[in-house]
């Protein structure tokens, strides 16, 4: 994670970006990205398991654990309309 953000931040100091990983490593890129105040995103492309190994039944699930990980650090999740915002998306 420091490895790519540091010069990211460093680089493009107003860029928005978000953080992801693959697989069962993903996990641990999104809690430290979250801890960093960093964007984040999920979902099956990245991962099928939960973080104890069993198989999500959808993205909502990968999404509720994400939610609760950014709630346990202070974070508050971006609404729909703040996160198309975010990424530059029109109403």
């Amino acid at each position: 994670y420091e490895a790519l953000a540091t010069p990211l931040r460093e680089h493009f100091p107003a860029a928005h970006w978000a953080a992801h990983g693959q697989g069962s490593a993903g996990y641990a890129v999104i809690a430290r990205a979250l801890a960093d105040g960093a964007h984040v995103r999920v979902g099956f492309e990245d991962s099928v398991h939960l973080r104890d190994g069993s198989l999500a039944g959808s993205n909502a699930e990968l999404v509720v654990w994400a939610v609760e990980t950014a709630r346990a650090v202070g974070r508050t999740p971006a609404s729909f309309a703040e996160a198309r915002a975010i990424v530059g998306c029109g109403e």
